[in-house]
């Protein structure tokens, strides 16, 4: 079953790709900005369906051999799915952080050497 529908979310994305080439005019979106959304969306698929990705990838390292000498250890481990939602969630915040994402505004500290208070 996770096979499947990790097939089924493939096939969805790819589905998106061909959509976003097919009807969007040349130049109408920077591809800057286009590349910067693709991995937001990315990171979001990495957060929801890390385990379903991974077993994914399991199923391609089954049939691939150069791919499952270099990756098989890391697929089978029992957390790699949630390393994978941890990893996506982290790079989804420093995304958002280079698009510039609220940062926390202090007011500045007073100065010692102000009488006006006092």
């Amino acid at each position: 079953m996770h096979l499947v529908f990790t097939i089924l979310l493939l096939a969805l994305v790819a589905l998106a790709v061909l959509f976003y080439a097919k009807f969007t005019r040349y130049g109408a979106v920077p591809l800057a900005a286009a590349w910067r959304s693709y991995t937001a969306w990315l990171c979001l698929v990495g957060m929801a369906f890390g385990q379903f990705v991974v077993d994914g990838l399991s199923w391609l390292a089954g049939f691939w051999d150069s791919f499952s000498a270099q990756f098989g250890p890391i697929l089978d481990a029992p957390a790699a799915g949630k390393a994978l939602q941890l990893l996506s969630a982290f790079f989804f915040l420093l995304r958002m952080k280079g698009q510039g994402f609220p940062a926390l505004q202090l007011p500045d500290l007073p100065d010692d050497t102000d009488k006006a208070g006092a």
